[in-house]
């Protein structure tokens, strides 16, 4: 049976495309230039699938969205948002106003058919149960095949995939979201999902993971990205014990290097820590989780409104004491928590609860790494030592960091 899609859009040109397309790829398309003129086709027309410009005349799409919502007749009707604004806060509005998926304009033939494909198949198919209870051959979303669990944190769990729309059937990385962990902060949970999915959504460099798509499916928030065949740095270090100077070295350069294009891009990850990296048998590095991750200029969402987050062990001390003005520099004092984890296999800052390793942080000094494993260089050390200074005008910025790094290689 032919399925219905009906296509909002001021841009009369845009609307004769979108008919164009999904007529001849064998939907019903209805087309409509403004909110109002939706509502009246709803009247004589159920759809299956809405695509609405977010910049309408006279409704803004996402309020059309969060008016379907709440319709007992349209409330299931996936709405696919269309804006060419993707801004931070545009992105956050429209997911919370419910939409299904957020489409970036000026969009192409295979993107709107993609979505739409997508969109029918999250309506057709159903994973019973919750979803910690997601099992090796279940269909999420209507799209991904689970394979195998690669591995849980405190708000998530991450599988192995297999896209079963996409041509060549990809293995990619499912990252499901643990809703019971965010049942005393689900006001804030929208806010920190969309921070990692349109964060990671910008990004393009060989050490952070790629991101490729995100979504709500059931009461399940989930991120997919490539699948990458290695192991933490934790684990690696756990595995065969500290790292040698040449393997610190080299990983301090890719870290580095990274976090330089994060600053060129005003991002701030905020949580770099060895279970966040990734290193394959080739010693390849992928940098992870960027759920804390924030615009530097993003005075919304701050420590100013929601409780501290991070890891103790390696959390910068302007973050542990709630600063909002911080920078790029608060990552490369994790990094130097992390290198000295790596080059020891013990934490730089330890205490009997997490207070007290916090006060710690803040306020004590980690012995000499060289100290603490004898095969490290004193340059060595000195470098961490500046990675890990309390103030942040006395660290390094992440360029003259790779220089360094590079010049020891």
């Amino acid at each position: 049976m032919s399925h219905t899609i009906i296509c909002v859009d001021p841009d009369i040109d845009f609307l004769d495309f979108c008919k164009n397309v999904l007529e001849a790829n064998g939907f019903r398309a209805k087309c409509c230039q403004t909110g109002s003129d939706l509502f009246i086709a709803l009247e004589a027309v159920t759809p299956d699938v809405i695509i609405c410009n977010n910049a309408l005349a006279d409704i803004p799409g996402s309020v059309i969205c969060n008016n379907l919502r709440e319709h007992p007749t349209y409330g299931l009707i996936p709405v696919l948002i269309v804006s060419a604004r993707t801004s931070y806060d545009v992105v956050l509005e429209c997911v919370r106003s419910g939409c299904s998926d957020f489409i970036a304009s000026p969009a192409n033939e295979s993107e709107i058919l993609l979505r739409v494909t997508v969109a029918l198949a999250k309506c057709t198919h159903a994973i019973k149960g919750k979803q910690e209870d997601v099992n090796v051959s279940d269909l999420f979303a209507g799209k991904y095949a689970v394979i195998d669990e690669l591995g849980m944190g405190g708000m998530s769990r991450v599988y192995r995939a297999e896209d079963c729309l996409a041509p060549d059937r990809p293995t990619v990385a499912l990252k499901i979201f643990e809703m019971d962990a965010y049942s005393t902060i689900s006001t804030s949970f929208n806010a920190l999902f969309l921070r990692e999915a349109y964060g990671l959504s910008k990004l393009q460099h060989s050490n952070i993971i790629r991101f490729l798509d995100f979504g709500k499916w059931e009461n399940s928030y989930y991120l997919i990205m490539e699948f990458f065949d290695g192991r933490s740095l934790e684990q690696a270090v756990r595995d065969d014990g500290p790292f040698t100077e040449n393997r610190l070295v080299t990983l301090g350069f890719h870290l580095s290097c990274t976090l330089e294009y994060l600053a060129t891009h005003n991002v701030i990850h905020r949580d770099i820590k060895p279970s966040n990296i990734l290193i394959s048998d080739s010693s390849d590095i992928k940098l992870t989780d960027f759920g804390l991750a924030k615009q530097q200029d993003d005075s919304s969402l701050t420590q100013r409104h929601e409780q501290f987050m991070g890891t103790p062990q390696f959390v910068s001390p302007e973050q542990i004491k709630g600063e909002t003005d911080i920078d790029i520099r608060c990552d490369v004092y994790s990094l130097g928590a992390t290198l000295y984890y790596c080059g020891t296999a013990v934490f730089p800052f330890v205490g009997a609860t997490m207070m007290e390793i916090l006060d710690n942080n803040v306020k004590e000094t980690p012995s000499p790494v060289h100290q603490v494993n004898t095969s490290l260089s004193y340059e060595l050390s000195e470098i961490l030592d500046k990675m890990l200074a309390k103030r942040p005008d006395d660290r390094y910025h992440p360029t003259e960091l790779k220089d360094i790094f590079l010049r020891m290689m």
